[in-house]
């Protein structure tokens, strides 16, 4: 996070950390190759916070999906997108 500058790419599963890197003006996407952006991390992040309330309530979330072949094309795909936009 200290090192990042404006025009790097970050890939991250944290969308806390997505949306610091963001304000910095990286690109961020995360291992599934979607693109965090100013426009979805305000959900992103809601989504998280309501998430952990439920778990410090009792619930249960699901973990991650397994990973697919499709998940390693759209990655590449979505990086190749930010990288050709740089």
């Amino acid at each position: 996070m200290n090192l990042a500058q404006n025009g790097d790419v970050a890939v991250t599963q944290d969308w806390g950390l997505a949306a610091m890197l963001l304000g910095k003006g990286v690109k961020c996407l995360n291992p599934d190759g979607r693109e965090f952006s100013t426009n979805n991390i305000e959900f992103l992040l809601e989504e998280r916070e309501a998430k952990a309330k439920f778990r410090r309530g009792g619930g249960r979330t699901k973990g991650p999906k397994k990973r697919r072949l499709e998940d390693d094309q759209q990655f590449e795909a979505c990086l190749q997108d930010i990288l050709t936009r740089i």
